[in-house]
C-alpha cells in the first residue's frame, strides 16, 4: 500500500489541494448568500439547474508523426460545468499504428476522466486518468506504444495550466501505468507545452 501511495503522491497532493479549495469556496459562497449580499431573485437568475450543468459531446482526436506513427481516438464524453469546476469522463475506440508497420492498425478501447478547478480567470489545476485496453486484434503489439508517450497509454497525471490572451501554457506530471517492467526510460515524466496563437 505504501508503494502505491508513493508512486502517485503528486496526483493525490493536487487532488487534496482541489478538495480544500472546493471546501473553502463553498464556505465563502455560503457566508456571502447568508449575509444578505445577494437576494433570492438574483440568485435564481444566475443559478443553473443541476441537469443543465451536464452536456454530452463527441470529439475525434487525431495526430500523425512521420517518425513514430499515427493515432486516433473517437471519444464520446459527459461534461459537468459549474462555476469553477469542470469534470468530464468519456470512452471510445482507439486506433494506433507505428512507423514499423503503418499498414497494420492496432485497435483498442479507451476510457478517461478529467477534473479541473479554476483558481482564477487565468490559471486552473487539473487531474486526469486514462485507461487503454490491450489490443483487440493483435497479441503483444502494445509493447512499443508503452515506451513512447506519443501514443495513448494507461496513465494518471496532474498539473496546472494557464491562458493569457493568445498564449497557453501547461505544466504537469504524468505516470504510465502499463509501462513494461524492463523499460529503460522513466515511468513518470514532466509534461509541459506552450502555444501561441496568431
Amino acid at each position: 500500500m505504501k508503494n502505491f501511495i508513493n508512486k502517485y503522491r503528486e496526483f493525490y497532493f493536487l487532488l487534496f489541494l482541489c478538495i480544500i479549495s472546493l471546501t473553502l469556496q463553498a464556505q465563502q459562497e455560503n457566508e456571502f448568500t447568508s449575509s444578505g449580499n445577494i437576494n433570492s431573485e438574483e440568485q435564481a437568475k444566475t443559478e443553473t439547474s443541476f441537469i443543465e450543468r451536464f452536456s454530452i459531446k463527441q470529439h475525434k482526436e487525431e495526430d500523425f508523426n512521420a517518425a513514430l506513427g499515427q493515432k486516433r481516438y473517437f471519444r464520446s464524453y459527459l461534461n459537468y460545468d459549474h462555476k469553477r469546476i469542470h469534470f468530464e469522463m468519456g470512452a471510445g475506440p482507439i486506433t494506433q499504428s507505428s512507423y514499423l508497420n503503418p499498414m497494420v492498425v492496432d485497435q483498442l478501447i479507451g476510457a478517461d476522466a478529467r477534473f479541473e478547478y479554476a483558481l482564477n480567470k487565468t490559471f486552473s489545476l487539473y487531474a486526469f486518468g486514462r485507461f487503454v485496453s490491450k489490443s483487440l486484434n493483435k497479441k503483444d503489439f502494445k509493447s512499443f506504444y508503452a515506451v513512447e508517450p506519443f501514443f495513448y497509454n494507461s496513465e494518471v497525471g496532474a498539473g496546472i495550466k494557464g491562458s493569457f490572451n493568445n498564449l497557453k501554457i501547461d505544466l504537469g506530471t504524468r505516470t504510465a501505468l502499463d509501462a513494461p517492467v524492463n523499460q529503460v526510460g522513466p515511468k513518470t515524466r514532466i509534461n509541459s507545452s506552450f502555444s501561441l496563437e496568431f
